[in-house]
């Protein structure tokens, strides 16, 4: 992953902690044992223009685990609210790709995934 990537995923995390203000903060790290997570899964360059820009779209994967199945479900869909409605600095536009659906539930928490797309121009 190269710095743009990066310095954008950064953003949308650091974006999203301020606006949504969500039960835990969204990091780029492993979950614990409550928590939320945004993870870049890859990317592909959707156009190449005459100038040699490039838009790009790069794959998100947020993971949340909670011991409360409602607040992990309702913290995902305000992540994604957030994020479509209010792109970080650098992004164009946002496609939700796939809605929260439930990954595990084991005995003191579920876990929920999301998925996402970030449209990005690199010149």
């Amino acid at each position: 992953m190269n710095t743009v990537e990066t310095e954008i995923l950064r953003k949308t995390a650091e974006m999203l902690n301020e606006r949504a203000e969500p039960f835990a903060p969204v990091t780029l790290g492993r979950l614990g044992k409550e928590g939320i997570t945004v993870q870049l899964t890859g990317g592909e360059e959707v156009i190449r223009y005459l100038d040699g820009g490039r838009l790009r779209a790069l794959p998100l994967l947020f993971l949340v685990k909670c011991s409360e199945q409602r607040k992990a479900l309702d913290t995902l869909y305000r992540l994604l609210d957030i994020l479509e409605r209010q792109p970080p600095e650098g992004v164009l536009s946002v496609r939700i790709t796939s809605l929260p659906q439930l990954v595990d539930r084991g005995e003191d928490s579920v876990i929920y995934e999301a998925q996402c797309e970030l449209f990005i121009y690199k010149a």
